[in-house]
């Protein structure tokens, strides 16, 4: 067996990964979320032209260029306890391949199907709020209303939080010694989200190209990275992060 970097392997040595049976438990979660997000990809890739994995690919690359700003940043704030790269640099990596293939599984196809078994999604014509003209409320009615916003508005972004707090419970349940403060939390949380950030602006950018025929690199770009990637999603993985962190702190305390 080739012997693990001597950084990971510290990493390693003092975390539950170090028994035998909890190192088989993490690799068996880890391929099987890793095989459910790949699958996520794959199923909505297929679904699309044959174009859409190369734009795909662009948008992915020019993404990830503005976020190595908050990479930069995220880094600098871990400084005093430096996390080997390994661990920094996958944690980023759950959340761009993890998180994002799990919610494009889940509002995919099957996840979709399932949704609207629960009445949780629109089964009829798309609302969009810009079009109350042609759409008024007593037209729609306002029981379908409410319908559609839940649907549209709650249910993903509860999707979205629910596959980034897997990705980060990854990290605390099998890497327990490198995460131990408040600083851990957000350290792990902001790259988690900014990870899905990445993603998703890719996904969001292919999107609306298949659908409009319009690149819209500069709009997406502009709207999902206004604070260098500082925001959305990296925000809200930090602040989630940080109540974990803090949790684990106070616990080591006690």
């Amino acid at each position: 067996m080739p012997a693990l970097p001597s950084a990971l392997n510290r990493s390693i040595s003092v975390s539950p990964l170090r028994r035998l049976p909890v190192a088989i438990a993490f690799v068996v979660v880890l391929l099987a979320l890793l095989l459910a997000s790949i699958l996520g990809y794959v199923s909505w890739l297929g679904q699309q032209p044959s174009r859409a994995p190369g734009l795909f690919l662009g948008a992915l690359l020019a993404a990830t260029a503005l976020a190595v700003p908050a990479l930069a940043l995220i880094w600098w704030l871990d400084r005093r306890e430096r996390e080997t790269p390994w661990v920094f640099f996958g944690a980023f990596l759950l959340g761009a391949v993890v998180s994002m293939g799990l919610a494009l599984l889940v509002t995919g196809s099957w996840g979709s199907g399932l949704l609207q078994s629960l009445g949780l999604t629109p089964a009829d014509a798309p609302f969009d709020p810009l079009s109350q003209i042609t759409l008024p409320l007593e037209k729609i009615g306002q029981a379908e209303v409410l319908k559609l916003g839940f649907g549209r508005a709650i249910v993903p972004a509860l999707i979205e939080e629910a596959v980034k707090l897997l990705a980060l419970l990854l990290i605390v349940l099998f890497l327990s010694a490198e995460f131990d403060s408040v600083r851990d939390g957000i350290v792990y949380g902001a790259l988690i989200g900014l990870g899905f950030t990445v993603a998703e602006t890719a996904y969001y950018i292919t999107d609306g190209f298949l659908r409009s025929v319009s690149l819209s690199f500069g709009q997406q770009l502009a709207a999902r990275f206004y604070f260098l990637g500082l925001n959305g999603h990296t925000l809200f993985g930090a602040l989630m992060g940080a109540g974990f962190g803090l949790a684990r702190q106070n616990r080591l305390r006690g």
